[in-house]
């Protein structure tokens, strides 16, 4: 039986839901090791953390709280996720309604609403899954817990190559040049080959453009892969 660590403030609820999809579960203070709600290992030793927050909660601390507490994470585990606990439905006039599914598994009842406006959480989700924060939204429950099984069991078999028989990709080039090598492997700047060479065209190293002003950066690479670059070396003052 695979085992889930759960935070000591999540519901006891969980743990018996877990229980039943075959997941053995322990407790302990995962924010004091600057993790999220749920932790485990799975193949190769790969740290996975997923934050739990209700539908209520996202919206109320999406571009606060939560932002801080993803990059947290981020610095402590090598995949981080959100769940969402709830339903969002879009609200006559702009905002958000909150659902959950009853325990009978029949009916949805709404319990409770915002004026942030539907577009603008959705734009946030997908500015998380676009920076590599995975999220998953359940209507129950239930329906979390049969999902966090499901990862937790995924995450330790070895990796398969399904989709390489349906999806076609971009074949990956490999160069000898240290400075090409070292300027793809900023972590989570995605910088590929071609933007690479772009960079050591005008800059020479890449120390010259770690250290290059704002203005000059965007104007060789464009502003997203300039952000991404600085923020992957902890440079934060553009």
């Amino acid at each position: 039986m695979t085992t889930l660590v759960v935070d000591i403030y999540e519901a006891d609820k969980i743990d018996t839901l877990l229980h039943k999809y075959h997941v053995s579960t322990v407790r302990q203070n995962l924010v004091s090791l600057g993790l999220a709600d749920f932790f485990w290992l799975g193949n190769g030793g790969i740290k996975y953390t997923l934050e739990h927050k209700t539908a209520r909660q996202l919206c109320s601390e999406m571009g606060q709280r939560l932002d801080g507490q993803l990059r947290k994470h981020s610095q402590n585990a090598d995949v981080v996720g959100l769940v969402v606990d709830g339903i969002m439905t879009p609200r006559e006039g702009g905002g958000v309604n909150f659902w959950k599914l009853a325990e009978t598994n029949e009916i949805y009842y709404k319990y409770g609403e915002t004026p942030i406006g539907f577009e603008v959480v959705q734009a946030y989700l997908w500015s998380l899954n676009r920076d590599g924060i995975y999220t998953f939204n359940f209507d129950s429950l239930d329906a979390m817990a049969l999902g966090l099984a499901s990862f937790v069991s995924n995450s330790l078999k070895v990796k398969h190559n399904t989709l390489t028989h349906h999806v076609r990709s971009k074949p990956v080039t490999w160069s000898e040049n240290p400075y090409v090598m070292t300027l793809m492997g900023l972590y989570k700047a995605r910088i590929g080959e071609k933007t690479a060479l772009t960079i050591l065209k005008h800059f020479g190293t890449p120390y010259k453009f770690f250290y290059s002003d704002y203005d000059e950066g965007v104007s060789v690479v464009g502003k997203d892969v300039f952000t991404r670059a600085m923020k992957a070396i902890g440079r934060t003052t553009l």
